[in-house]
């Protein structure tokens, strides 16, 4: 009984050797795999001896019927040999299909994504055929907003539906929205700014309405309490702007800056002037100070979002290959991002490492599309709001780039820049002009004097927070080795409750996005994996085609 133990483990032994690098060796786990495969090689060398050596003790050449003698000297390494080579095969071939892959590192979000896969399978969306948008940081509160801003009819809404989820899908009937909330480290910094800035705004709401405004809107102005020192901007923008317009009185629309020089010129008058009638009020005007920093992120916090956000772009590129597993990119930064330089510095980092992670994953180049979010925020944006034509707030209020070249890709800070200044000072100011009224009430209230100064003032705010956007756009879109996509745009959004006093410039967004989905390009490391792949394709194309030639030539021959 021990001696057929001993054969037992013999031949078990034996098996195992033969059956390197298949297998390991048992309890050879410290060896190397080139010592595995050296040993692979040398038994199977020795097995080709041996049974050369057997076919010709055997005399198998005098048995075999075949005109070359070569052939039936080494027809039993020989059958040998084929038969390890298709073993071999099978074995890769079995490898293959039975591989279940690793368990991933972050269950939550493969389960979100196979929820919002069947959410989108119910409605019929094409997964593979419609154009998908990743989206990047949020407006205030939620991303939900920018939909119900841009009365954009929704199929499949934000799914998963419940609190906490890292990331939610929506779709149009002819596109697919990613909205990356808790795995961007933008979107996750965007949330802790909110969390800051919210309780700060709704003090300055309730001192506004405690300094005897009608509406209790931010920014609000009282008759009599104001002078040009409080309408310009902290950097003196406004200062800067006021003399030039008194010195272009030939220009076209200079009636209009006459205009707004006689109102501010009766509210310096009133300001020397106490108030009387009914229409008197206390004199206060609100003047916040700049807001606090927003906290950043810890090293770790980003490092984890940024493994979120690799295994989220390897599950779209596993549902919809072989196509491109995005069309484009969608970053929505708030307007209170650009409240300091510290906001804006860090928040332009946070996009940089996203759109790199995304690139490194996704390997393709999408149009980049920027919303500068909240613009309700600014002070004077409600009174452009309410006195802009209803049918023309649906159109867009930004800029769109045009595509540059590789060679040009160092030009893009330059671009950038001359575009945020176009918005801010050249395609803002005649859209504000256009809305200036004269006249007063029945009280002889000067409320669209009071409005006029707030549409001013909007003015200011975009052109003081001008440089912080350029700095957002700037350092979040350029690296050291060139671009990180194509920029398309930069829009400006009222995003907001009050659909007539909150919500502007949206709707046409979506439709921006739709003729720019195919403006798409692989990145070179895309172009040198797929040559890579092309090439051991056509090896092995040349490799099947040269051993069946083989096969039937010898069964032609023998």
């Amino acid at each position: 009984m021990g001696l057929l133990r001993s054969i037992g483990s013999a031949l078990l032994w034996m098996f195992q050797w033969a059956a390197l690098p298949m297998t390991k060796l048992r309890g050879a786990s410290g060896a190397g795999k080139w010592l595995r495969w050296v040993a692979h090689i040398v038994l199977v060398a020795a097995i080709l001896v041996g049974l050369g050596y057997l076919n010709y003790i055997l005399e198998l050449e005098k048995v075999l019927r075949t005109p070359l003698p070569l052939l039936r000297q080494v027809w039993l390494p020989l059958l040998f040999a084929m038969i390890y080579g298709l073993a071999l095969w099978a074995w890769r071939l079995w490898k293959t299909a039975s591989a279940s892959g690793d368990p991933s590192p972050f269950p939550e979000i493969d389960r979100v994504w196979a929820a919002a896969v069947e959410s989108l399978e119910r409605s019929g969306v094409d997964l593979q055929q419609a154009p998908l948008y990743l989206m990047f940081g949020r407006p205030q509160e939620t991303s939900q907003r920018l939909y119900h801003s841009a009365h954009l009819p929704l199929v499949v809404p934000p799914t998963p539906s419940e609190a906490g989820v890292p990331f939610r899908v929506s779709a149009a009937r002819d596109a697919v929205y990613v909205n990356c909330e808790d795995i961007s480290t933008l979107s996750l910094w965007c949330a802790a700014l909110e969390r800051q800035r919210a309780p700060r705004r709704g003090v300055e709401r309730t001192l506004a309405a405690s300094d005897g405004s009608d509406d209790g809107d931010f920014g609000s102005v009282e008759s009599g309490a104001l002078d040009l020192e409080q309408i310009s901007s902290p950097g003196g923008t406004a200062l800067a702007v006021a003399p030039a317009l008194k010195t272009s009185s030939k220009a076209p629309g200079s009636a209009t800056l006459d205009v707004l020089e006689q109102q501010l010129a009766q509210l310096a008058e009133a300001e020397a002037s106490p108030a009387t009638g009914p229409s008197a009020r206390r004199k206060a005007v609100l003047q916040p100070a700049v807001a606090p920093a927003a906290p950043p992120l810890q090293t770790a916090e980003v490092e984890q979002c940024l493994l979120q956000l690799r295994r989220l772009c390897e599950l779209i590129m596993e549902a919809r290959g072989p196509f491109s597993p995005l069309n484009g990119i969608v970053l929505l930064l708030p307007f209170s991002a650009s409240d300091n330089e510290s906001d804006a510095n860090h928040a332009g980092a946070l996009l940089q490492r996203d759109l790199q992670t995304v690139n490194e994953v996704l390997q393709v180049t999408a149009p980049i599309t920027a919303v500068i979010c909240d613009l309700q925020q600014a002070r004077g944006c409600r009174e452009l709001l309410e006195r802009f034509p209803e049918e023309q707030r649906q159109r867009r209020f930004g800029l769109r780039f045009p595509k540059l070249a590789a060679c040009d890709s160092p030009n893009l800070p330059r671009l950038l820049e001359q575009g945020a200044a176009w918005i801010c000072d050249r395609l803002a100011p005649p859209l504000v002009y256009r809305l200036f009224r004269t006249g007063v009430d029945s009280a002889g209230d000067n409320y669209e004097v009071r409005g006029n100064v707030e549409l001013y003032r909007f003015l200011c705010e975009l052109r003081e927070r001008r440089p912080r956007l350029e700095r957002i756009l700037q350092r979040g879109l350029t690296v050291d080795s060139g671009r990180l996509g194509y920029f398309s745009g930069c829009y400006l959004a009222a995003t907001g409750l009050d659909a007539v006093r909150e919500q502007g410039f949206a709707a046409a967004l979506f439709p921006q996005l739709e003729e720019l989905q195919n403006r798409l390009n692989w990145t070179p490391e895309a172009i040198h994996r797929d040559r890579v792949y092309r090439r051991w394709t056509i090896l092995g194309y040349t490799a099947i085609a040269s051993v069946t030639a083989g096969v039937i030539a010898i069964g032609v021959w023998l």
